[in-house]
């Protein structure tokens, strides 16, 4: 693969096509991989890419080379990964604001990851497609001080191993 990990790439997908405006412009946007910053989510919202989560499912196909299948087989992986959206809600501030920003955020997500899921500018090769396997779901943290408002897409990256 290249010299970024699979993580990496979604992650610089997400941060050149993000498309919201402020307060949560790119600009605004912590972009990273990982867990969450916990030092920097108490000044910007973070979109982080985890994984892979699971061990990678593994095929092999046969070379097709102009439309002929040669001998021989590639190995291919379809590793998950999730993207996280975390934004905290600062003590004595009202939440609404903050859930809806997250929403925002998620929605965003699975838009970029539905829109360029095969796309070779945000992705090198091997890595071919990235793209969501569902709409995110909620793991907010509200029973702590400061409050966290959380979503988590999960996402599919299928990549030629061999």
């Amino acid at each position: 693969m290249s010299t970024t990990t699979v993580a990496e790439q979604i992650a610089a997908c997400l941060r050149t096509n993000w498309g919201l405006a402020d307060p949560l412009a790119a600009a605004d946007v912590h972009f990273d991989v990982g867990w969450v910053d916990r030092k920097q989510l108490r000044y910007k919202p973070q979109v982080i890419v985890s994984g892979p989560i699971s061990s990678p499912m593994r095929y092999f196909t046969p070379r097709i080379v102009g439309g002929v299948a040669e001998p021989g087989l590639h190995l291919f992986s379809f590793a998950r990964y999730v993207v996280n959206v975390w934004i905290i809600i600062p003590a004595g501030e009202e939440s609404q604001r903050h859930a809806d920003w997250a929403e925002l955020m998620r929605i965003e997500v699975v838009r970029i990851l539905n829109e360029h899921r095969c796309d070779g500018g945000c992705y090198s090769a091997p890595l071919g497609c990235v793209f969501p396997l569902d709409y995110g779901r909620a793991l907010h943290e509200l029973d702590v001080t400061p409050r966290i408002i959380r979503y988590e897409v999960a996402c599919q990256a299928n990549y030629k191993v061999s």
